[in-house]
């Protein structure tokens, strides 16, 4: 029966060098750009609702 790994605190031996790797690095190059654009998008709305936090939207 295999067993079964976090991804989190997966090492991998590469040459003798130990190396972490990390949910990040599993994802394709279009899931990479997605979360980059995610990121960059939740950074320019944080920054136009602190400029002006009177137009915070209400639940």
């Amino acid at each position: 029966m295999a067993e079964k790994h976090d991804i989190a605190d997966t090492q991998v031996e590469l040459n003798d060098e130990k190396m972490e790797v990390t949910a990040f690095d599993l994802l394709t190059d279009h899931e990479k750009e997605l979360l980059e654009l995610e990121a960059r998008l939740n950074a320019e709305l944080d920054a136009k609702l602190m400029a002006n936090p009177n137009k915070m939207p209400k639940a």
